[in-house]
């Protein structure tokens, strides 16, 4: 399928590193070892290098600085290059667009990320992509006084907890949250009975469709 990922707050490394992992089912700390484990998973991290750059239907782009006029010159490049009519656009963190945080004269930041989010949309259809758009939950979470592993329930994710949810969750198409209580857990039940034995498990919730 072909695929762009843009990555506004990860570097290039450290985006790769994560893929490597998730392609190959190493953990990460593996990429990180200070001794000769790291020779035993070196020819694997080198085959994913050259696997990558020669799959020419992905496409990253590491850029800090990206406005949505320029996303549209990058994924017509890509459709170009790809010989494509089709594909993925993965924008992370899409808040993190030029658009998204620059409100002009007496334009509200919430006017301002709804007009973003509509540009994105006729984007999408007018190049035919589809657009995922990664943002972020706010910190209600950090506010609740958890005593017990039940209480990791209150923290699931709703609309409500996306960063200027209003414009991002209504222009959305499809919403998708992702929670781990395993975080949590170990982050605030540190001495709770059964906190420490909680599986790790990623949860997808489909919050809009």
């Amino acid at each position: 399928v072909p695929c762009m990922y843009i990555s506004l707050e990860m570097s290039g490394i450290d985006t790769y590193d994560r893929l490597i992992a998730l392609r190959r089912d190493l953990p990460m700390e593996a990429l990180y070892a200070n001794d000769e484990s790291l020779l035993s998973i070196a020819d694997m991290v080198r085959e994913e290098k050259k696997s990558l750059e020669s799959n020419k239907r992905f496409f990253f782009v590491e850029e800090p600085n990206l406005s949505i006029a320029k996303l549209r010159s990058l994924i017509k490049e890509y459709m170009q290059r790809a010989n494509t009519d089709y594909a993925i656009v993965a924008v992370d963190l899409v808040t993190q667009l030029r658009d998204f945080m620059s409100p002009k004269g007496n334009v509200t930041v919430a006017n301002s990320m709804e007009a973003a989010m509509n540009a994105l949309n006729a984007l999408a259809k007018e190049l035919n992509v589809h657009i995922i758009a990664v943002v972020q939950f706010n910190r209600d979470a950090d506010n609740y006084k958890l005593t017990s592993v039940d209480d990791l329930d209150l923290l699931r994710p709703t609309l409500n907890n996306i960063k200027n949810s209003a414009a991002i969750a209504e222009r959305s198409r499809v919403v998708l949250s992702l929670f781990r209580k395993k975080y949590y857990a170990d982050r605030y039940l540190q001495d709770v009975k059964g906190a420490a034995e909680l599986p790790d498990i990623m949860e997808l919730t489909v919050l809009k469709n």
